[in-house]
């Protein structure tokens, strides 16, 4: 037996903590459940760049108020050091649907507070845009919210933000990830709640910070007047998968004048149990059973679904054979990108110099359509906070007067959506009001959503996109996906699907190379374990280890050009791509 994460168990015991997380230790050990005791006690929860995330219980490698209680008081430090106006700025703090997420916030609060840092709390279930709005609005040093976004119910997460609204991103991120390594459970401080209350450290968020974010929603919206008066004959369904986006998102649709809403009933109210689906997540078909039910009854033009912390939105529309499909997030996007970019133009209401954004990961579908509207598109690593990042950087640019670049839109495939500039992540409850305004437009065309994705196919040729996954789990996983990127690396094939390479892209050593290995150029963007190859056809396909799980995902990416093929024929050749590559790499 491993006497280190024993001794930790024992150590937990003898240190003060309350009785029911002593209890849950103590039966552990009577039981002589090993295997569990070292899960719970051979590492500490590890604090990443965008926070952390792990499964409930008592143990330093769980999510509990203990460990949430370390990485809230290395925040603390971070902010306090960073600047000396950090107590009276602030920082907000939300929370999501998930079982315990109150009790973590509260415990945030009650650190912070005892570092004498003014906090500001929503005591309600809270949306992630909504806390990332509260920063900017508020003007706070930062923020943090209790989600594990659409994992199983056994987890939760801390997400950190700073003070554009922002998660932690580079060279802040190191700095906390640094002063959270070195908080021992000792160092952490905590102010009753009640008494931090009386003593004006914490106060709950005003509601008014609800009702300016619904205003800044609404006025992203392209045409307010036609979703008024053509709103209503959209019939729409809902599902916030029971998650934080129960309330706003119907709110926002209904006073957007989209009021043939329904909301799956039986997925309408909070629950961190998440009783009707095995995983809350807008990405996977199963999680959408309950919502075509609604669909079929209502004769629906479309379905839409937040996922738990209703920062990402996943789209089903009606196919013509009557069907309900969900559309991936790439189509979304596409949707989305030429809705707002085409109507803009029409107006002659593009600002100077303006850009969307989209993760190397997302199609270049999106890129075609900026492109058509001289609207510039800029790449980055996957992750929104990249995204946020590029939109503050570019702000403060414009402020000092050295570049007048605007912000429109952007987002990632994994159904992560941003219209405007009112927060600095990805925002579902946005992107519902914008999918339903496409869906109104289209109404009023005597169209469908479907007809309108087909229209951007006409125009721009068909794209069809596949992500794949492979587990790989302990030691022997790592290396396999460490032998996988160096194989892509020393020998990628070099043709496929008859196509030969272009060029391949590695943005760990940062070298764009042709054929024959050749340096022809350098990436750009900050070093990261991706490598994606360009065929001759246009054909792409990316390869990057997950950064959260014992993952190697793989992106496709196939095309034909404007007048040229069918979808199918685009879809069997995807089958014949991904064969070819998987085999080179000896995966399938």
């Amino acid at each position: 037996m491993n006497d280190d994460f024993m001794s930790r168990a024992k150590s937990w015991l003898s240190s003060d903590i309350d009785d029911d997380t002593r209890d849950e230790i103590q039966d552990l050990i009577d039981n002589e459940n090993i295997s569990e005791l070292e899960d719970r006690f051979y590492t500490d929860l590890k604090f990443g760049t965008g926070g952390m995330r792990g499964k409930m219980g008592a143990g330093t490698n769980r999510m509990n108020i203990y460990t949430v209680g370390i990485a809230t008081q290395g925040f603390a430090s971070y902010l306090l050091e960073k600047s000396s106006s950090t107590m009276n700025q602030g920082i907000v703090i939300a929370h999501d649907s998930r079982n315990n997420s109150p009790l973590f916030a509260k415990r945030t609060a009650e650190v912070m507070a005892a570092n004498k840092i003014k906090t500001y709390i929503f005591n309600n279930i809270t949306p992630t845009p909504l806390l990332s709005f509260s920063i900017r609005e508020l003007d706070t040093a930062g923020g943090i919210v209790i989600t594990a976004s659409h994992n199983p119910p056994e987890y939760n997460g801390y997400k950190a933000y700073l003070d554009d609204g922002g998660q932690l991103v580079y060279p802040e991120d190191e700095k906390v990830l640094e002063k959270v390594a070195r908080t021992t459970f000792e160092d952490v401080k905590v102010l009753d709640y009640e008494k931090a209350r009386e003593e004006k450290l914490i106060e709950e968020v005003d509601e008014k910070i609800t009702e300016n974010y619904l205003k800044a929603i609404l006025n992203a919206l392209l045409d307010s007047e036609l979703c008024k008066k053509t709103g209503s004959q959209v019939k729409v369904v809902y599902s916030p998968l029971h998650g934080a986006g129960y309330h706003l998102t119907p709110l926002a649709l209904k006073e957007a004048g989209f009021t043939n809403l329904t909301v799956v009933p039986q997925q309408a109210q909070p629950d961190g149990n998440f009783p009707t689906v095995s995983y809350p997540n807008p990405e996977d078909p199963k999680a959408w059973e309950l919502s075509i039910q609604q669909a079929r009854k209502t004769e629906a033009d479309l379905a839409i679904a937040n996922d738990p912390d209703a920062d990402r939105i996943g789209l089903m529309i009606k196919f013509p054979n009557g069907e309900y499909k969900l559309l991936n997030g790439n189509q979304t996007g596409a949707l989305i990108v030429n809705h707002v970019l085409s109507n803009l133009a029409k107006k002659n209401n593009l600002p100077e110099n303006p850009y969307i954004i989209k993760t190397i990961v997302t199609s270049e579908l999106w890129k075609k359509i900026a492109d058509h509207y001289q609207v510039d598109v800029i790449d980055v690593l996957t992750g929104f906070k990249y995204i946020g990042e590029i939109i503050t950087k570019y702000q403060k640019e414009k402020e000092q007067g050295k570049s007048n670049r605007n912000y429109i839109c952007g987002g990632e495939e994994s159904f992560g959506y941003m219209i405007g500039d009112h927060v600095r992540d990805k925002d579902g409850i946005n992107a519902a009001l914008i999918i339903a305004e496409i869906a109104a437009f289209a109404k009023q065309e005597g169209i469908t959503l479907y007809d309108k994705l087909q229209k951007i196919y006409e125009t721009y040729g068909f794209h069809t996109e596949k992500l794949i996954s492979f587990g790989f789990e302990g030691i022997e996983g790592k290396q396999k996906i460490n032998s996988i990127m160096s194989k892509l690396r020393s020998d990628p094939p070099l043709q496929i699907h008859q196509s030969p390479l272009k060029e391949k892209q590695d943005y760990l050593e940062k070298k764009i190379t042709d054929q024959q290995g050749k340096q022809t150029g350098e990436t750009t963007l900050p070093q990261s374990n991706v490598i994606a190859l360009l065929f001759q056809d246009g054909t792409k396909i990316t390869a990057r280890p997950s950064g959260t799980e014992p993952k190697i995902k793989f992106y496709f990416f196939v095309s034909n050009p404007p007048g040229l093929g069918s979808q199918q024929q685009l879809e069997h050749k995807l089958k014949i791509i991904e064969q070819e590559y998987l085999n080179h790499l000896n995966l399938k």
